[in-house]
């Protein structure tokens, strides 16, 4: 079982964003953060944690799950 780094979070955040056609500035309004704040992390080089990925989920309208997912191996 392959674990989800910081890196595979943050690409599975910046897909659903490219989906919505929204930024990250938009995404660091909404939540009330800092863009600068949220882009590194978006950039995969500061940690999510739950709460966070939650409030992002939340924003976006999708399952907190849809980042935290690994792609099932090709049996």
């Amino acid at each position: 079982m392959r674990l989800n780094t910081d890196a595979d979070v943050a690409a599975r955040v910046r897909g659903v964003l490219g989906e919505q056609n929204m930024s990250g500035s938009e995404l660091a309004r909404r939540l009330n953060v800092s863009q600068r704040w949220l882009a590194r992390r978006l950039a995969g080089q500061v940690g999510w944690h739950v709460a966070l990925l939650q409030a992002v989920a939340d924003e976006l309208g999708v399952p907190i799950e849809r980042f935290l997912r690994t792609p099932e191996r090709a049996a």
